[in-house]
């Protein structure tokens, strides 16, 4: 068989049968044009609402398909105190019944009005206001000259009503000529031949990746430009951006219950500030962006600004060494990537700096690496490594299992790391991980488990430490690496501590702090956010579902289905999880994913061995330590089957790749990352920018 193969690609090779290779191209841009046409994306139309509400809440409007009401087929959207003008993007089908749940606290809503727009997409089931009806926890349902009035039974914390449907609601998608659809084949099929002959011939890997993250930052741009009228259609985005206007107008981080983060406790229904996190991204980003006041139409743009030029300076590394922009390939493999750096929140900052961070690890010929074999003061390179590092440790959380993913990589580089220290290492990470969140979120039952779990990963820290401690002592040729990792980590350190001992100054310590930020969060927070109201049972039906009894098997593929939604959206979901691409997009982008790094994976062990086995196992055990963190999040505290929650993935895909590639097909790798490409553009353009558009305007 193989010698069969071998001969055929010889036969195709051979200058004499280039028609056959001219053949192969057409059948694939004719698979391509195909392909094209069924992805294109077939929207629904939207239910457009006017309310007015007494306090902010969740509005959310369920959609039975025949198989019941589920989370994962509703459709959300934050409700703020006062008028509202929510959009709510219907997806192709036919739905028997139809729920709305106007709000997700006590609060008094008037629904002024609600129309489908373009009507003419929805086939039979149309509804007005007078169709809505109570189903429970409200204790009337009046109608007014503004409207209808729902006022929900007092202490509810789940108002619903029912939506009286004298026939099936029958979406159907815009309808297209033959014409369109031919006119896209031979596009496509035109722009597929161009591609293929530049990416797969004339144009390098580096090439590639410079292309495709300028086109992403037009994109970036272009998602930040189409939603600058305020409206709130971007996920928490008003509670990132008062903690960014905080800092235009103060300097110093604020005290947890500083009258001056009141505006931001009210930001959102969860009564809580990122002001009261280590978050340092809204500090720089405030303090940088100040100066530049006059030059912006208002604060938001300036934030989003920020984020963008994030981006921007990552294409510049990438113009300014091939080493750095292969660092930079696993950008380009997720539109669920590019869309956090559109707009205001805290997760495209610390991904920033884990980005730099591998450039700098993965430059071999770079100052880092020269520092580690050679010593003498720590280069350039060594000390922005260590301040990437150290601003990460007062990040976003879930990014803090890449810290040690990346400290390992260099353990295993330069200090020829063994496996039971690297075991060891992960499982004391995992275990205090999980002993934290079970001690800050969990229920009476699983908290007896804490001490259990701390135990155990003391036990893998001594583990570790005196595995490490033991070849410190016998091999004296890892001392100088030991030596210089250990700057790294203590400069990083430096670096991390003048938030973490500001924030203990002027809190008392985190158990005062703890108790001042649940004394805000009941004071602030809508009703069933309240710390006494999720204690006692009640709030929010998404808060602590370990509390709530909902097991953990339940949370991930029963009705709550985690790993489907956290799936899917990990590759472009946009808005408040309510703008999804087609199905069959999710599975070719999630194929070609897991093709490209099953291969890097495999080139990894077979270009270095055991050491490249050693790093495979740290990306792998990095990145479980991430799902787990999500997951244990969800179930614990609140329930967000997110796929942005799983980026920190990122930096370690980034690693495997660069690690690779001197074992990867240079043809298989712009391959795999041209598809991913244009797959994660044609998220952006097609979905994700209309549909961002449509909202904000």
């Amino acid at each position: 068989m193989a010698t069969i193969l071998r001969d055929v690609r010889q036969f195709l090779g051979t200058p004499n049968n280039q028609h056959l290779m001219a053949a192969s191209k057409i059948i694939m841009l004719v698979l391509l044009a195909f392909a094209g046409i069924r992805l294109a994306p077939v929207n629904g139309p939207v239910i457009e609402m006017q309310l007015y509400a007494s306090q902010a809440g969740v509005a959310q409007w369920f959609l039975d398909s025949g198989h019941g009401y589920s989370e994962q087929g509703s459709l959300s959207a934050a409700l703020k105190k006062g008028d509202n003008v929510l959009q709510f993007t219907l997806p192709v089908g036919n739905y028997s019944h139809l729920r709305f749940d106007p709000t997700a606290s006590d609060s008094e809503v008037t629904i002024e009005s609600v129309v489908i727009k373009p009507r003419a997409q929805v086939v039979s089931g149309r509804f007005g206001l007078a169709d809505f009806a109570r189903l429970s926890g409200v204790t009337q349902l009046n109608a007014t000259p503004q409207g209808i009035k729902v006022i929900p039974n007092q202490g509810n914390n789940d108002p619903q009503l029912s939506v009286n449907l004298t026939q099936p609601l029958v979406v159907r998608g815009p309808s297209r000529s033959i014409v369109e659809d031919v006119t896209a084949a031979l596009a496509l099929a035109a722009l597929a031949w161009l591609l293929l002959d530049a990416i797969l011939v004339r144009m390098s890997i580096r090439q590639i990746v410079v292309l495709g993250l300028g086109c992403a930052f037009v994109l970036i741009v272009a998602m930040s430009a189409v939603s600058q009228t305020g409206a709130n259609v971007h996920p928490d985005e008003p509670l990132h951006m008062s903690c960014f206007e905080y800092y235009l107008a103060h300097f110093w981080p604020p005290a947890a219950g500083s009258p001056t983060i009141v505006n931001s406790l009210l930001s959102s229904v969860w009564g809580v500030s990122y002001l009261n996190s280590y978050d340092v991204v809204y500090f720089i980003a405030g303090h940088l962006m100040a100066p530049f006041v006059g030059m912006f139409s208002s604060p938001l743009a300036m934030a989003r600004m920020f984020q963008n030029l994030l981006w921007l300076v990552l294409l510049g590394f990438a113009l300014r060494k091939r080493t750095w922009a292969i660092a930079m390939a696993a950008l380009l493999v997720s539109p669920q990537i590019w869309y956090i750096f559109s707009y205001v929140n805290g997760d495209a900052f610390p991904l920033f700096l884990c980005s730099v961070s591998v450039m700098l690890v993965c430059d071999h010929d770079g100052g880092l690496a020269r520092y580690m074999r050679e010593g003498g003061r720590p280069t350039l390179a060594a000390v922005a490594f260590s301040l990437c590092v150290g601003l990460t440790l007062v990040s976003k959380e879930n990014f803090l299992p890449v810290v040690m993913g990346l400290f390992l990589w260099i353990a295993v580089q330069y200090m020829r790391a063994r496996w039971l220290e690297l075991g060891a290492a992960v499982l004391m990470t995992g275990l205090a991980m999980v002993a934290e969140c079970i001690a800050t979120w969990g229920d009476a039952a699983l908290s007896a488990h804490v001490h259990t779990l701390v135990a155990l990963a003391v036990s893998s820290s001594l583990v570790a430490f005196g595995s490490l401690a033991w070849r410190y002592a016998k091999q004296v040729d890892i001392r100088p690496a030991f030596h210089r990792g250990s700057v790294l980590l203590m400069l990083a350190l430096i670096f991390a501590a003048p938030r973490i001992a500001n924030d203990w100054y002027i809190n008392g310590g985190s158990a005062a702090k703890e108790a001042t930020v649940t004394a805000m969060r009941e004071k602030y927070a809508g009703h069933d956010f309240k710390p006494s109201v999720i204690a006692s049972g009640g709030g929010y039906p998404s808060l602590q579902l370990a509390r709530k009894g909902v097991s953990l098997g339940e949370m991930l593929i029963g009705s709550r289905d985690w790993i489907s939604t956290s799936a899917k959206s990990a590759f472009g979901t946009y808005g408040y999880m309510d703008i999804w691409a087609p199905a069959r997009l999710y599975w070719f982008m999630w194929f070609g994913f897991l093709v490209l790094v099953g291969a890097a994976g495999v080139a990894l062990v077979r270009c270095h061995n055991a050491r490249g086995a050693k790093l495979l196992f740290v990306a792998i055990g990095t990145c479980a330590l991430v799902l787990v963190s999500s997951i244990l999040f969800s179930w614990l505290y609140a329930f967000q089957a997110q796929g942005r929650y799983l980026i920190p993935m990122t930096p370690m895909l980034a690693l495997v790749l660069s690690a690779a590639m001197p074992s990867l097909s240079p043809r298989f790798t712009k391959l795999m990352l041209a598809v991913l490409l244009l797959l994660s553009a044609w998220s952006f353009v097609q979905i994700g920018l209309p549909a961002i558009a449509a909202r904000a305007g």
